[in-house]
């Protein structure tokens, strides 16, 4: 009896727990994921881990994201990181989208992404790192660490991946898929229904 008790009270633990997890987003942020998530109302904080270290403590969160029903719409991680440069790169800010299966949708960014010389991308040069990040191309599967899309010196993209990459954006390219492939694969072992961290 003791234990049946024990069993009630931890579930009402843990489902009050999950339920004030669940806020309703803010406004200005509202406002920005419904270029995406028309209907989104609501999401739910869940911890991910960045495996690039990096200072930005948003990097550590991704977001289950509702309806005002409630109804599961897909994924959101907001992203303030470095191109892997470690030299005088901007930081690389963004926000990539997921459907409720991990498929990834669209990456979004208020004008924080950037190329070689710090010039900032175009329309067109987002819309190619969204292609390039729905159908990666296969040398990405080869590279470990930015750096090695690029020249050391010169910093310019090595001729064999200019066709692989945003032009003069190897590093932006490269790291932002490195944080798309992390997380589709987190959401994908951790946070889909039937999974235990959902």
């Amino acid at each position: 009896m003791l234990k049946k008790v024990f069993l009630v009270v931890l579930i009402c633990v843990a489902s009050a727990i999950c339920q004030a997890q669940t806020q309703t987003i803010n406004k200005k942020d509202r406002v920005f994921y419904k270029l995406v998530f028309k209907n989104i109302h609501s999401a739910k904080t869940l911890k991910i881990a960045d495996p690039f270290l990096t200072d930005a403590k948003n990097n550590n969160l991704l977001l289950k994201v509702y309806d005002k029903n409630k109804k599961h719409l897909g994924f959101i991680r907001n992203l303030n990181t470095t191109t892997g440069c470690n030299s005088l790169c901007l930081p690389l800010i963004f926000t990539l989208f997921f459907d409720s299966n991990a498929k990834f949708i669209k990456l979004l960014s208020t004008g924080t992404l950037t190329k070689l010389g710090h010039e900032k991308f175009t329309e067109q040069d987002l819309a190619k790192l969204n292609f390039l990040l729905q159908v990666p191309p296969q040398s990405f599967l080869k590279i470990k660490q930015p750096i090695e899309v690029v020249d050391a010196i010169t910093m310019a993209t090595k001729k064999e991946f200019i066709k692989d990459v945003v032009p003069q954006a190897g590093l932006t390219s490269f790291r932002t898929f490195q944080y798309l492939q992390q997380t589709q694969k987190k959401i994908k072992s951790d946070f889909l229904n039937g999974t235990p961290n959902h």
